[in-house]
């Protein structure tokens, strides 16, 4: 429970906010939130319009603050009144997420693994004080024991900077995860190059491999996106096709030119197998009549699913879809 004060007596009364670490995002997305209640005990009368623009004006006229001023005040108080004075300069620095607020998960553990943050500071460790984010009542010798000793030797020669932007990329898949799930991340992110994980991305060894022989990690992140998502694809397709890629010794020599010439060709080889299996007879309609006729009717039974599928289309109904079922 943390006392807030906006700009002295511009509030009639003082609100106690129960927030247990509750940062507002810098597009004040989620500050009528907090606000509102200061609104509702200040001014119980008053009703906020529905509409954003409409609410933020009332607020500055019944409060006398602007949004901007209120998230920076409320801001504030979160870190004077959380985190400890002699480790704040080091929790600006390692608990903030990319677009600069604070993550309270990563908050949380830093301020309980307070003393060996700041043995790992008396000793010289600072490349290692990110690795402190990233789970409560953390120790040095714990933390080795949970990653394990290969990638905790690797996270000892990084720099600080290469650390911190590791456990920003593992931030949201901690809490609850498993020791080899973590382990398994933590090997990935450490094999990626640093100007990937500045964009904020994390693909495969092939994918990496990749793009390190092409010279496209500087690249743009949707491009790269793209050939993430294509490289998936083909490895996908392989395997519908009968072919294990993942499996074979040259897969690192591969070119970006071959991925997509296999790509292409997949998608038209799985292309034919589908029309060449689509037209075979269903198995199960083989006893019964293929035709049968009354009067002047007769009736054809559709026994592929390519027949099935073009029924629906010329009909434009959903029968086409049962032939996949």
């Amino acid at each position: 429970m943390i006392m807030i004060e906006i700009d002295g007596n511009k509030l009639k009364a003082g609100t106690y906010i129960s927030a247990p670490l509750e940062f507002i995002d810098k597009k004040y997305s989620n500050w009528l939130k907090y606000v509102g209640s200061i609104v509702q005990h200040n001014f119980p009368k008053e009703v906020l319009p529905h509409d954003p623009k409409g609410s933020n004006k009332k607020i500055k006229e019944l409060l006398g603050i602007s949004p901007s001023r209120f998230v920076s005040i409320w801001n504030a108080r979160m870190v004077e009144a959380y985190i400890p004075n002699d480790i704040r300069h080091l929790a600006s620095k390692v608990c903030r997420a990319r677009g600069g607020n604070y993550i309270p998960k990563s908050l949380r553990a830093f301020v309980s693994n307070r003393c060996a943050v700041k043995e790992a500071e008396k000793d010289g460790l600072i490349h290692l004080i990110p690795l402190f984010c990233m789970f409560e009542g953390a120790t040095t010798k714990s933390l080795k024991k949970r990653i394990g000793k290969s990638l905790w030797k690797s996270l000892c020669r990084n720099s600080f900077t290469r650390n911190l932007l590791i456990v920003r990329s593992i931030y949201f898949f901690l809490g609850s995860t498993s020791t080899k799930y973590l382990r398994n991340r933590v090997r990935n992110l450490t094999n990626t190059p640093s100007s990937l994980l500045k964009k904020g991305l994390t693909f495969n060894k092939t994918v990496t491999d990749l793009l390190t022989r092409e010279k496209m990690l500087t690249g743009r992140k949707q491009e790269l996106f793209r050939i993430s998502h294509m490289i998936q694809d083909t490895v996908s397709m392989g395997k519908t096709l009968g072919l294990n890629l993942a499996a074979r010794k040259d897969i690192k020599t591969y070119t970006l030119s071959r991925w997509r010439q296999m790509h292409d060709q997949f998608i038209e080889d799985i292309n034919k197998k589908n029309n060449i299996e689509s037209k075979k007879e269903i198995k199960w309609l083989a006893p019964y009549d293929k035709e049968y006729a009354s009067g002047k009717y007769s009736a054809i039974l559709l026994t592929t699913k390519y027949a099935i599928k073009e029924e629906g289309q010329i009909m434009k109904h959903c029968v086409g879809s049962y032939g996949e079922s």
